[in-house]
């Protein structure tokens, strides 16, 4: 079987903004899963596949913010899951940072 992620994933949960490039609002969504390549989300915004956006991630450490961060992405696929939709987005740019 020919293996399709490039990046291991990670299960998670927590929140973001997702804005479209041009656009003027910011969407709320919830992560779900994240790799060096991508996050994928649930929300009730919409988006078209291979739509620009803008991800606003917000790190915690010890439950204080220790950084807000944008992030330029494009929406690799859309699924309809009752009132909400899931949806994958590539990063434009892997950062691999060891710390």
């Amino acid at each position: 079987m020919q293996k399709k992620r490039e990046f291991r994933r990670f299960a998670v949960l927590g929140e973001l903004k997702i804005r479209p490039v041009g656009g003027r609002g910011w969407m709320r969504a919830a992560l779900t899963t994240i790799s060096k390549g991508g996050i994928g989300v649930y929300m009730k915004g919409i988006l078209e596949k291979g739509q620009r956006v803008v991800l606003k991630i917000a790190y915690l450490r010890k439950g204080e913010l220790t950084a807000v961060e944008d992030i330029s992405a494009s929406v690799r696929w859309v699924l309809p899951l009752g009132g909400y939709r899931a949806a994958g987005l590539r990063f434009d740019s892997i950062v691999d940072k060891k710390d």
